[in-house]
């Protein structure tokens, strides 16, 4: 519980007198928790908001709790508005990045399954969050064509999204945890429409980070009117980059945006599936970053050296942003066929013969643990800028391996 201007409540509020404003309309932001303003501005010496905005209109504010450190962004209302409390947001991905003492710490989770409970979501995130993550990234699923039969024994084919709710649930880890949520936002499945009225919905809510990809199409059903789709995250990113600047799809003008959405995307330290060749896909990430990629995070991968491998590629092309490792500990025996198959990644000789020794489960699972214990020790000793963990039926697994790295 927050205390402003001696009230509590549950979030950070700007309510300052901004020039220009009436008198009564919105009261002066005098003190959080007790600290007056100059407090925060003390601590905060020298960082400027991000444009649009100006000094007047903005404040960093930094709070710290048991083992967690919380970067909040205060939006103050703007001149003459009837509406005293403003939108949160959050620090931007990268400059959360770039300002952590040491390796940061961050994960990935899948909203559930249609049906159930954001409870779910709210038990791995309880079961992570001591380790202090930077940001939590949610994935983001297409509807799939299924086969269905009806009461009549026909067979037909229908659309269905397994896993709704991405931007809803990034909206509520906000505003429960206080940590920067990353959306993903794909482009294969989702209409340009769609997108737009996606980014509307986001920036609504405050949610002004985002990861941005092609999305998986194995089980996506071939759109007639292709027109309306993007083919590849680079023209989704094209999109982002223009709404940004204030474009629609349409051309017309879209005011008001409260910030712009800063992103990542997607690399592949062992070729992704689509690629020609390792050149292609070098090159390709590379197009990623020359069009507004501030940062790119890996797909997982269990061989360290390709990594560093990959990391060495593009620095010779002059790709200077973080490349954040994507880690996942094996929980499963048959993940040794599953995993390279689905993702397309392989597996280092000595931890393939590990895993093909074990006769169950839990003996897999001890295994991944290990391995990827030593994996995460051997990129924080490379100074890497994060690791990135890859949840799925694993979250007991990295709040382990965590407890031994962070």
């Amino acid at each position: 519980m927050t205390t402003v201007n001696g009230q509590k409540t549950r979030g950070f509020y700007s309510l300052p007198a901004v020039r220009g404003q009436n008198p009564g309309e919105c009261m002066p932001l005098t003190a959080v928790n007790g600290r007056s303003l100059n407090y925060f501005n003390r601590k905060t010496r020298g960082r400027r908001p991000r444009p649009p905005l100006d000094e007047s209109r903005a404040t960093f504010v930094r709070r710290k709790g048991p083992r967690v450190n919380v970067h909040l962004l205060l939006y103050v209302c703007p001149p003459r508005s009837n509406h005293p409390i403003t939108t949160l947001y959050m620090e931007r991905v990268i400059d959360l990045i770039n300002k952590s003492r040491g390796t940061a710490f961050s994960f990935e989770i899948l909203p559930p399954l249609k049906g159930n409970s954001i409870q779910s979501v709210y038990r791995v995130i309880d079961k992570l969050r001591d380790f202090d993550p930077k940001y939590i990234n949610i994935t983001s699923h297409h509807s799939e064509a299924i086969e269905v039969r009806d009461t009549d024994g026909m067979v037909r084919t229908v659309n269905l999204r397994k896993r709704p709710g991405s931007v809803a649930i990034a909206s509520a880890i906000q505003n429960r945890y206080g940590i920067a949520a990353v959306p993903h936002l794909v482009c294969k499945g989702f209409t340009k429409d769609e997108t737009e009225y996606g980014l509307i919905d986001l920036n609504f809510l405050g949610v002004n980070n985002l990861l941005l990809l092609r999305g998986d199409v194995k089980r996506l059903h071939e759109p007639d009117n292709a027109e309306l789709y993007h083919d590849h995250a680079t023209d989704l990113q094209l999109q982002v980059n223009n709404f940004n600047r204030g474009i629609a799809l349409d051309g017309s003008p879209i005011t008001d945006i409260e910030t712009p959405f800063s992103y990542g995307m997607a690399c592949y330290p062992e070729m992704h599936e689509d690629a020609r060749s390792m050149d292609d896909d070098v090159r390709y990430a590379k197009l990623k970053v020359e069009q507004g990629a501030e940062y790119l995070v890996t797909q997982m991968f269990f061989d360290n050296a390709k990594y560093y491998a990959f990391v060495d590629r593009m620095r010779a092309e002059g790709v200077t942003v973080p490349i954040i490792p994507g880690i996942k500990p094996i929980v499963l025996r048959d993940q040794l066929e599953v995993i390279p198959r689905i993702f397309h990644c392989t597996f280092p000789p000595e931890f393939a013969a590990a895993l093909g020794r074990c006769r169950t489960d839990e003996e897999a699972k001890e295994v991944g643990v290990e391995w990827c214990t030593a994996q995460c020790r051997d990129l924080v000793a490379h100074g890497v800028p994060s690791i990135h963990f890859y949840t799925l039926m694993a979250s007991d697994s990295i709040r382990r391996v965590a407890k031994e790295i962070y």
